[in-house]
């Protein structure tokens, strides 16, 4: 739209002018007024099929006919229309498997001025000798009170399933021994855990019986007691140093805790590797990679110290790397459970779903390292104390795929809108050829079949379904090719020969409807999980529609919308009305009625209509436009309308056309036009102030 501003000013100025001189002699209070014409264009366009239609759709013929070829898409069924990553939180439970302190050993010297001291006047006798060689007598029943044997320092109680105790007794006395009768008891319970006899040790000698503990419950203070020993004595005489000993050791090694109370050293309280399972996938998958989305993982501990943990997945991989993050958690309190929260990005990392043997699918290998680190203090661990692992995948969107997608039916109910035909609109249109390729490509790797059971063109008060025979029939659609890269093609050709197509394209449709469906892999497994699928892949059919510009119509409507922005011009305030002046050129073959339908952004104000028909353009024999035809028309618009044009933000130039002669094809060629100017001749009220 073109709005002649600076003319219109430059008439105003020599208008004021002119009255200004003329009045130089009147009275001042006369204050004059009068009504000034000016001619102004407001509007100059010039339209073409050509115009309103995208460039990319159209094409020349070899004698410049217009060719409409473009490409409305049917339907599409990405990735992610069969094929979805399930958000399914997964959980592994971890118990202690091995829970250990360190090996001990606890020794305790019992002197022979020690067990002299218990036996009367015997021992009077040695304890006097001390340094002297003298008989000694045989002695039997002698016995020692009982003694604590301290382990607090590594433990204070510990429930065992596995473990073993040595018990060595090493005889530095200078006579022989036999008949050693002993036990030991926890302290606080008072239960016996070991009662033995050693049967002889000889002066000089030692002797270790060895003890199974399964079962077992100690104490960190267990008390000993020598209940016997005889000893058949020195008769030739042996010399007497009362600081020699029965020498007692007490080792405990080997032990597989139940649970404890104790200074734990560093060790592995988990070391576990399972394949964890996808569930919730229709599919067989062996590989994906992902191309966005998050790890969360939650890990409850029940143990009462720092814990270490190592999480890592071998066969999850981003460039060439696997998956591995550690962390640790706080202490719990006794009787309650810590967590710890945590999230990882996955772009990129590639999913071996084979599992740990390589032999499954829906599976990857995991593993999970709980560690204790010592740290000098009590602790009691149970392995009761467990670990669970909560983990899920959020959002997880896979850029490739592979493996055996299944075999399911996807149901096709597609309506795609039609906006090639941009502003053109008819009561009736009748095209002289349509052909249609319905393209089908098959961008992932599965074969499958394709049933139509409609499609259907509509507009906004008509509807009309294909007849065809692809309608109902099965449509074999072959698999793409991964290396190198290449989509399938199915094509069928739908024209006026086979089909109702050309009656369909005459509704001058604004959407295309469909129904059926697609069934995937309809043979099964046939490859051995070779399915892939890339997030780029997709199923997709198109109608390539091939039109040339040759029909008959009538009320054929072409029409286009401009900016209009008359009320912003200087001195509009004043305009009263006008008289329009159309002058139209036609290039077209064709009889053209005129409408401009003014409007601002919530509708139509007000439009000029029912103006004098614009005749066609003069053809020849070949039905080829000879020369255009020029047409005038005025319009006279009164106050009351100007008003409403005046408040316009657009408008609309719409032309209807009759094909002419009725009845006869024509073709319509790049260079017809139809050219609009419209000039106002506006009437002004001026009062001079």
């Amino acid at each position: 739209m073109v709005y002649c501003k600076n003319m219109l000013r430059f008439n105003l100025h020599l208008s004021l002018t002119i009255i200004v001189l003329l009045s130089a002699c009147r009275k001042v209070d006369e204050r004059p007024n009068w009504d000034v014409d000016i001619y102004s264009p407001i509007l100059n366009t010039s339209l073409s099929l050509v115009d309103i239609v995208p460039d990319s759709l159209v094409q020349l013929d070899t004698d410049q006919s217009i060719r409409l070829v473009y490409k409305n898409k049917l339907f599409t069924y990405a990735l992610d229309s069969f094929l979805t990553l399930p958000n399914k939180s997964i959980q592994k439970k971890f118990s202690i498997d091995n829970l250990v302190i360190d090996d001990e050993t606890i020794e305790h010297n019992m002197t022979l001025g020690d067990i002299a001291r218990q036996q009367g006047l015997a021992g009077a006798i040695i304890l006097a000798n001390h340094g002297n060689s003298i008989p000694i007598s045989a002695m039997n029943g002698l016995s020692a009170p009982p003694f604590d044997v301290d382990a607090t320092s590594y433990f204070t109680e510990m429930v065992l399933s596995e473990g073993k105790m040595d018990i060595s007794i090493e005889n530095q006395l200078p006579i022989d021994c036999d008949s050693i009768i002993y036990n030991f008891k926890n302290k606080n319970l008072g239960n016996i855990i070991i009662q033995d006899t050693f049967e002889q040790i000889p002066s000089g000698s030692a002797s270790t019986h060895t003890f199974l503990l399964d079962t077992t419950e100690l104490e960190g203070m267990l008390v000993a007691e020598l209940l016997n020993f005889n000893t058949p004595g020195a008769p030739s005489g042996a010399m007497i140093d009362t600081n020699n000993a029965i020498k007692i050791s007490v080792t405990i090694y080997d032990l597989k805790l139940e649970s404890a109370t104790a200074y734990f050293p560093t060790q592995n309280l988990v070391d576990d590797s399972n394949d964890i399972e996808i569930e919730g996938l229709d599919a067989e998958l062996t590989q994906a990679i992902a191309k966005s989305g998050d790890l969360l993982v939650e890990v409850i501990s029940t143990a009462e110290d720092t814990i270490f943990f190592e999480y890592s997945l071998p066969a999850v991989k981003k460039n060439g790397t696997s998956f591995f993050k550690n962390d640790k958690m706080a202490p719990a309190i006794p009787g309650d459970t810590t967590h710890l929260y945590l999230t990882y990005p996955m772009d990129g990392y590639d999913f071996d779903l084979t599992g740990r043997t390589m032999d499954t699918f829906n599976s990857f290998y995991s593993t999970m390292v709980a560690s204790l680190e010592e740290s000098g203090k009590l602790i009691s661990i149970s392995k009761q104390d467990s670990f669970i692992l909560n983990f899920s995948f959020k959002d997880l969107k896979p850029s490739y795929v592979k493996g055996y997608f299944g075999q399911d039916t996807l149901s096709l109910d597609d309506v795609t809108s039609i906006e090639d035909f941009g502003e053109i609109t008819s009561n009736n249109l009748q095209f002289e050829d349509i052909n249609i390729e319905l393209e089908i490509e098959n961008g992932i790797g599965i074969d499958g079949i394709i049933k139509l059971q409609t499609l259907c063109a509509s507009n906004n008060s008509q509807s009309l379904n294909l007849s065809h025979s692809l309608i109902g029939s099965n449509i074999n659609i072959d698999r793409a090719i991964e290396t190198p890269f290449q989509p399938s093609f199915t094509s069928l050709l739908i024209d006026n020969s086979n089909s109702n197509i050309v009656s369909m394209l005459n509704l001058l449709p604004n959407s295309l409807s469909c129904s059926g469906e697609i069934q995937i892999n309809p043979n099964g497994n046939t490859l051995g999980h070779q399915d892939f699928a890339t997030d780029q892949s997709k199923i997709e059919a198109n109608l390539n529609i091939n039109m040339p510009l040759s029909f008959v119509a009538s009320d054929l409507q072409l029409s286009e919308e401009f900016n209009f922005d008359l009320a912003n011009s200087e001195n509009a305030d004043k305009i009263k009305e006008a008289n329009f002046i159309f002058n139209i050129e036609n290039g077209y073959p064709l009889d053209t009625r005129l409408k401009l339908i003014f409007s601002d952004d919530v509708g139509a104000l007000d439009s000029i209509d029912g103006l004098a028909l614009i005749k066609a353009a003069d053809i020849n024999s070949l039905g080829r436009v000879t020369q255009n035809k020029n047409s005038k028309i005025d319009f006279f618009v009164n106050p009351e309308k100007m008003q409403k044009i005046m408040q316009s933000k657009y408008v609309k130039c719409q032309f209807s056309f009759d094909t002419k002669p009725a009845g006869q094809n024509l073709k319509i060629y790049s260079d017809y036009r139809i050219g609009l100017k419209l000039i106002a001749d506006f009437k002004y009220h001026h009062t001079l102030q």
